[in-house]
């Protein structure tokens, strides 16, 4: 859950957020909102499954995310830049 919310939220944040650290806030409200969902729901499926390497995946995930809307924020950036370049 957090996994698909990151590949389809994290970068269109990025991108169409107009500063990087609003799309960075939106993005961890929305996983501090999924990450205890999605651990409940592991929990409760199977508790063996919350382990070491459930934390280490979630935070592979968010550090994919942050990188997911550094680069949307710099493709916003270079496409803003090369659109005034062009006007000019």
């Amino acid at each position: 859950m957090v996994q698909v919310a990151t590949l389809l939220l994290a970068g269109p944040l990025g991108y169409f957020c107009q500063s990087r650290r609003k799309g960075l806030v939106i993005y961890l409200l929305v996983s501090v909102v999924l990450l205890p969902i999605q651990t409940i729901w592991v929990n409760s499926d199977s508790p063996d499954d919350i382990n070491v390497g459930y934390f280490v995946i979630q935070a592979l995930t968010l550090a994919a995310g942050f990188g997911l809307n550094a680069l949307g924020a710099h493709r916003r950036k270079r496409r803003a830049g090369l659109l005034n370049a062009a006007s000019s």
